[in-house]
């Protein structure tokens, strides 16, 4: 009996530990969950975009984040939630869709990844910033916003100044990410955008993935989201081979001291997923009540992170960030949008 009583008490730990884990999430899920039900209504009653309330009635939370309860959970759902949320929507896009943007997204993810970290390495010198800090602006601007930022900063050598560098970048791209996804819209109309044109716009320029879907979402138009997420999700599967190349730039440079402790980030699962979906769906004939539940489903956990990301904004940390990190984030984010503008008219005249 009593060889048996420690591995009785593995479950019961595992238990305990899962409910601590649901406890400390629920406040901040909850809140999440009410400021989306809030944004339905307001949507439903008034019209008028509905992750763009979500956005907003968030960032009027905000000031009651720090030092409460609610971080775990909101954290989920911007992180966690956000990735399944995106994965699902692999079941909403058609090869019609793919079909529709042609080879246009590899060109504008290739073009503007690596012409956007041309410019924001000359861009760095130019200001007398470090290489370092060039690359780590650039990059996240380029590829997928705040996880870039820390994929590449977990390759970059360790120095004073990094954990500041990060965190700037992190909180910069994310209000540039939540500025584009409320104009970047309404520069889509004004341009008199197609929908397979504003899905490249909001995939191949909008930093975070959650703003990218929602802009698509705000623009509205058939198939958009989807599309955006595509080409976006063409932006993150750079991520890899970037980070990688880094890593190999930094340490051809840096010390073995300054190697030590320094690592990767490969593959997201959720992108993984999303392609993996899209494989599904479009090889296998799944019933409609799944498509449309995994559609349903996907819809919600993004309006949940977008609530959460609208909490998690603090317009006081975006104030404290000094001019010149905040400069090369701006230009950086602006000379992406030009070039993507530019692919996009060079392909409407070739195709016209």
């Amino acid at each position: 009996m009593a060889s048996q009583m420690p591995s009785q008490s593995r479950p019961n730990a595992w238990l305990a530990k899962a409910l601590a884990s649901v406890t400390a999430k629920t406040p901040g899920l909850l809140l999440c969950a009410l400021i989306a039900a809030a944004s339905t209504l307001i949507s439903q009653s008034y019209g008028g975009p509905l992750f763009l309330y979500a956005l907003l009635l968030g960032m009027a939370f905000n000031s009651i984040l720090a030092g409460s309860k609610l971080i775990e959970g909101v954290t989920f759902t911007t992180k966690t939630l956000l990735r399944l949320g995106v994965a699902l929507m692999g079941l909403r896009l058609s090869l019609d869709m793919v079909e529709t943007l042609g080879a246009a997204p590899f060109v504008t993810v290739v073009g503007g990844i690596g012409l956007t970290i041309v410019f924001g390495l000359l861009l760095a010198r130019w200001l007398g910033r470090t290489t370092e800090e060039g690359i780590l602006a650039c990059g996240a601007v380029s590829i997928c916003g705040a996880s870039a930022a820390m994929a590449i900063s977990a390759a970059l050598p360790n120095h004073p100044d990094k954990e500041r560098m990060t965190l700037f970048t992190v909180v910069g791209v994310t209000a540039l990410s939540t500025v584009a996804m409320v104009l970047y819209p309404m520069l889509a109309n004004g341009l008199g955008l197609n929908s397979a044109e504003s899905a490249m716009l909001f995939g191949g320029t909008i930093h975070d993935v959650a703003q990218v879907v929602g802009a698509a979402l705000v623009h509205g138009g058939e198939g958009s989201a989807e599309m955006a997420s595509y080409v976006k999700l063409l932006r993150v599967a750079m991520l890899a081979p970037i980070v990688l190349g880094i890593g190999l730039f930094i340490t051809s440079r840096a010390s073995k001291a300054d190697q030590a402790g320094a690592k990767t980030t490969l593959v997201p699962l959720f992108l993984v997923g999303f392609f993996g979906l899209f494989a599904l769906v479009n090889l296998v004939n799944l019933p409609n009540e799944v498509i449309a539940a995994g559609s349903t489903a996907s819809r919600t956990l993004i309006l949940l992170a977008v609530a959460g990301l609208g909490i998690k904004t603090s317009l006081k940390e975006l104030a404290a960030l000094g001019w010149r990190p905040m400069l090369m984030l701006v230009a950086n984010t602006l000379f992406l949008l030009l070039v993507v503008l530019l692919l996009i008219w060079v392909e409407r005249g070739l195709f016209a």
